[in-house]
């Protein structure tokens, strides 16, 4: 249990849009957990990786989603749109 932290999404929306987006299962757990308001620190220590490791789990993610930056993928997942993002945002 994390005291102190807003889920801001529902694991099964993040699960979804992860597969939506062809996330890989590292990349899936980094999402879930920055989708309850984790830092990139906070997720390198809980999962025993390397800050790299998570960042570049996070590039991945926006890399594959086509978001300006990770915020703004936890934000459309919050806001329940789990479609492909390139049809909310626009694929570049």
């Amino acid at each position: 249990m994390i005291l102190g932290k807003r889920r801001i999404s529902e694991p099964l929306s993040v699960q979804w849009f992860a597969r939506m987006q062809g996330l890989t299962a590292a990349e899936t757990r980094v999402l879930e957990r920055l989708c309850v308001g984790l830092h990139p620190r906070q997720i390198c220590l809980e999962q025993g990786v390397g800050l790299s490791t998570i960042r570049t789990h996070i590039r991945a993610i926006r890399s594959k989603t086509g978001a300006d930056g990770i915020r703004a993928v936890v934000e459309q997942i919050a806001r329940g749109q789990v479609g492909p993002l390139e049809l909310l945002v626009g694929r570049r």
